[in-house]
């Protein structure tokens, strides 16, 4: 599954979910589906896991992000530009 971001009109992050055997398995995205939206230059990744702490199984985020996170981090509130 594929969910974007955005702020400002602005495309932000794109993130994708995906589960244990996915992450073990070795998956790619060899076509980001964004229904032909162009995809800027990624500035920072992270890659997140949904589960118990005792255990690698569950769900995994990984966000492509294409600003700064510095950036991000600092809005009180969606920004009117970028």
């Amino acid at each position: 599954m594929v969910i974007y971001g955005e702020a400002a009109g602005k495309l932000i992050f794109i993130e994708y979910v995906f589960s244990q055997e996915d992450l073990a398995t070795g998956i790619s995205w060899p076509a980001i589906p964004l229904g032909g939206l162009p995809i800027p230059p990624i500035d920072n990744v992270h890659l997140l896991h949904f589960g118990t702490s005792e255990s690698a199984r569950g769900r995994y985020t990984v966000h492509m992000y294409f600003i700064p996170e510095e950036t991000y981090l600092a809005w009180d509130a969606e920004p009117s530009a970028l």
